[in-house]
Formats: structure tokens, C-alpha cells, sequence
């Protein structure tokens, strides 16, 4: 049997290059996972532990504390983690009154709403905007404060932060200086189409006199001898009124213009500026109030049957088909043997994951937009303090020990310190990257354009590591050899 203690300088030297090319593959691998989070987008390991398969299967997708992304379809569980991050957002950077504030009502709102108004215009009734509600047997509760409310002596028009105005609620705020009567409504149109008979109708076939009919009584407020034509001396209404046959007349001789025709429709539909004001208040009242608190969007998407009504119902039938779906997939997954069942699988995975995206990108768009809103109050002080740390859950500890374990055994496996030791536990970590997504027989084929049979390039990285933990490379090439040597020395 020949010597297997006597290894040519040949193989030496292709084991610690093995050991060193290895050692920077991981190394450059877990500085590029550092590097990425100070950008917008962190890695994480997320995706990988979400989409796990094999024995393991549901001990790693637990690893990323919710794999199918149900807790962003609970909103009281959207609002407690927001509610979490609010108190770490304030505490890291250290907000001030107003910031805290102003962070407040990102997410909470206000507790009300209220714009100047000097005065309130006359006939104005706020109690129509006072909602009905019933009890459970049916019967009609008392009528609460109204939604919309005045306050003479700060000259304010007031609601609830908390509550949304109704457009059916605006309407009938503004109806009595906006809905017009029918009187006015066919004097309009009578003029328009005597506006639009006298500019495309010529020559020859030009009538004597333009008529427009009227449905209803010449409106009070019209003052035909407003606009006048003719010479000085021979002046006449451009329009006159029939009363018998309830038409308007225009001599054929005559073109009216634009402003003629503004000046007989205006005092119908012009506004005192009292009014305009009022109007004004209400329409501004009615936006504010419409731009919801984050709290309040997302209950309104995913289970406010008030804020979105029949939307919400819908919503709601999706989120629970979207669950049926889940348990659907793990049950033919579990009992999944041939390839036409994953094939089936890989048909309802598909539509699992549109479905999944389709409910939750919304949420976490939100969740997005929140923070983005939250970061743009910062001074740049405190943007000089980094992202905010994310909290120690069970998904950040998979992402540190696997930053760490790479960039610092790739590190030791490159100078040779500590080299046994540092193979074997590359080698470990590796092959829990394998069993994560292994290509056992009777498991999906993995994506990609690669095709493996239980051994991979992940497999062959792990038995070459535990041939180097076998090995003494860091004593041939490496710090090893220099601790080696000290520690020689301080025994002699």
C-alpha cells in the first residue's frame, strides 16, 4: 500500500487553491449581501425560504415568519407591525415633537378636520348630513352629530378626521346653490340653441326671426332688456318672450355672440361671494377628508365594508379563495408522487402566486409609500444615521447568520486560520443552502436553466469542503501554520 502520508507539492497546492478559490466565492458572496443593504432594496433571504422544498420544507419557509404573506392581509396585523415600526422609527431617529406629529397623522389621522369659513350662507341645513344607523332588530338608532358641523365663534366648518364625507353627503351641502331649477335648466338650453341656430344657419336660408320653446315660465331672474341691440337711437332686446306661446325670439338680422350669451345666462348661474366661499369650504372639507390615514386605507382594502363597500365584500371573497388555495396546494403537494402531479402543482403555484400578488402588493405598496412618506420628514442628520434597523425576528437572524457565515468563513478558509474548523462549518451552512431547494427524486424540478439529480454544484461545494476539513491546508499554506509555529516556540 503506498504511503498516503506523502502528498506531492502538486496536490498541495491544488488543495489550497481549491480551498482559497472557495473561501473567496463565499467571501465575495457575503460582502455583496452587506453591500445591498444600504440600498433600497436589502437582500434577504426571504424569496429563497418562501419557495423551499423537500423534508425540510416547512421548517425553512417557517424561517421567514410568514411564506405565504397572510399577515398582510389582516389588517389589525398590518397595524400592529406599523404600530411596532412607528415606535422604532421614533425612537432610532430620534424625532421631535413636530415630527412625531406629523408621523402621527400619517398613520392615525386626525382627530378632525376643519377649514375658515366667515359665514354661513343662509338655507343651509348641516343636520342632512346626519347619518342613520340601525340596531340589530332593525329599528332606526338615534340620529348622531352630523357628519358635517359650524363653529360660529371660530368660523370654522368641522368633521371627524375619522370619518370620510359621503359624496351623497357633499351633494346635499351644496345642492341649494347648485342644483338649478327646471325653469332655469330649459332657459339655458333655449338660448344655446338660439346661440347655435344664429351661427349655422346663412344666406337664404336664414329666417326671419330664431325660436326657441320653452318648457316651463320665463325664470324670475331673467332680465331680457339686459342686452340690448340696435343704433343708439332704435335700441331693442336681442331676445324677446312670448308668454302665450312661451318662446324666445331673435330677429334673423342678428348673430348672437359669446358674451351676449353670458350676460343673458349669468345672473342664473352666478354665486355671491358669500356663497362661493361656502362652496369653496365644503369642496376643500370634502378632499381632506377623503385622503385617509394609512390606518384607515388599509382597513378600507381589506375589511372596511363602510369606506369601499361592495369592493369590500369582494375583497373579502378573494382573501378567503386566496386561503382555500393555500391549504389546496399543501394538501397536493403532500401527496404528490408523479410528474403529471407536479405539473398539475406548478399550474396552481403559478396562479398562487399571481393571486398572493394581486392581494398583497396593494398592502405592501402602502407599506412602501408609508415609510417613504415617514423618511421625507427626516432633517439630513438623521438621514446620515442609516436605514432603520429591522426588528430581531426569526427572518433577520436566518439574514445575519448567513452574512456573517459567509464573509467570515470565506475569510478564514482564504488566509487559512483556523481551517478544519472553518471547512467543516462552511461545509454545514452549505449543505442547509442544498436541503433547502434539494433535487431529490419526486420533488419539482428546481427554476433555472441548470438540471440536477440529488447532486448539484451546491453538493459538490460541500463534499470538497469536507475533503479540505479532512486536511491540514492552513499548516501548508496559511495562518495556521504561523500559530503552528508559535505556539511550537512557546512550548520550547
Amino acid at each position: 500500500m503506498k504511503n498516503v502520508g506523502r502528498v506531492s507539492f502538486f496536490a498541495v497546492m491544488l488543495i489550497v487553491l481549491l480551498r482559497i478559490a472557495i473561501g473567496w466565492q463565499l467571501f465575495y458572496e457575503g460582502i455583496w449581501k452587506i453591500q445591498t443593504q444600504k440600498t433600497a432594496k436589502p437582500w434577504t433571504s426571504a424569496g429563497y425560504l418562501k419557495n423551499s422544498q423537500g423534508p425540510l420544507r416547512g421548517t425553512f419557509r417557517n424561517m421567514a415568519g410568514d411564506p405565504d404573506d397572510l399577515d398582510w392581509l389582516d389588517a389589525d396585523k398590518v397595524i400592529a407591525k406599523w404600530e411596532d415600526w412607528q415606535t422604532r422609527f421614533t425612537t432610532y431617529y430620534k424625532l421631535d415633537k413636530k415630527q412625531t406629529t406629523s408621523l402621527d397623522r400619517l398613520l392615525n389621522g386626525t382627530s378632525e378636520i376643519a377649514v375658515k369659513l366667515e359665514t354661513l350662507p343662509d338655507g343651509i341645513d348641516l343636520a342632512a348630513t346626519k347619518r342613520v344607523d340601525f340596531g340589530d332588530d332593525g329599528k332606526e338608532l338615534p340620529a348622531k352629530v352630523p357628519v358635517v358641523t359650524y363653529d360660529a365663534e371660530k368660523k370654522q366648518l368641522k368633521t371627524s378626521g375619522q370619518e370620510r364625507i359621503h359624496p351623497s353627503e357633499r351633494q346635499k351641502l351644496i345642492d341649494p346653490f347648485t342644483n338649478r331649477s327646471p325653469e332655469v335648466e330649459g332657459f339655458i338650453a333655449a338660448v344655446d340653441k338660439l346661440y347655435e341656430d344664429s351661427h349655422n344657419v346663412f344666406g337664404d336660408d336664414r329666417p326671419e326671426e330664431f325660436t326657441a320653446t320653452l318648457l316651463y315660465d320665463l325664470p324670475d331672474k331673467v332680465d331680457l332688456a339686459a342686452v340690448m341691440v340696435g343704433s343708439d337711437d332704435n335700441k331693442s332686446p336681442l331676445l324677446t318672450y312670448d308668454a302665450e306661446t312661451k318662446q324666445l325670439k331673435m330677429s334673423g338680422k342678428f348673430t348672437m355672440t359669446t358674451q351676449q350669451q353670458s350676460d343673458l345666462i349669468s345672473p342664473l348661474t352666478a354665486l355671491s361671494e358669500e356663497v362661493q366661499a361656502y362652496i369653496d369650504a365644503v369642496e376643500d372639507l370634502y378632499k381632506r377628508s377623503s385622503a385617509l390615514s394609512y390606518k384607515q386605507r388599509v382597513r378600507a382594502q381589506l375589511n372596511n365594508q363602510d369606506a369601499v363597500g361592495d369592493k369590500a365584500s369582494q375583497r373579502l371573497g378573494e382573501i378567503e379563495e386566496y386561503k382555500s388555495m393555500v391549504k389546496e396546494y399543501e394538501r397536493q403537494l403532500a401527496n404528490a408522487k408523479t410528474a403529471y402531479h407536479y405539473d398539475h402543482l406548478a399550474k396552481l403555484g403559478s396562479d398562487l402566486q399571481a393571486k398572493r400578488a394581486s392581494l398583497s402588493g396593494p398592502i405592501k405598496a402602502l407599506d412602501s409609500d408609508l415609510k417613504s412618506a415617514a423618511t421625507d420628514l427626516l432633517t439630513l442628520d438623521q438621514l446620515e444615521k442609516g436605514s432603520l434597523p429591522q426588528p430581531w425576528d426569526s427572518l433577520r437572524v436566518s439574514d445575519v447568520m448567513t452574512i456573517a457565515g459567509l464573509t467570515c468563513l470565506g475569510l478564514m478558509l482564504i488566509i487559512g486560520l483556523f481551517t478544519r474548523f472553518a471547512a467543516a462549518s462552511a461545509a454545514f451552512m452549505l449543505f442547509s443552502f442544498y436541503m433547502a431547494m434539494p433535487p431529490l427524486p419526486g420533488l419539482p424540478e428546481l427554476p433555472g436553466p441548470e438540471h440536477s439529480l440529488i447532486v448539484n454544484k451546491t453538493l459538490i461545494e460541500v463534499f470538497a469542503l469536507a475533503a479540505i476539513a479532512t486536511l491540514p491546508s492552513g499548516m501548508w499554506f496559511g495562518l495556521d501554520s504561523f500559530i503552528g509555529w508559535l505556539r511550537a516556540g512557546s512550548t520550547d
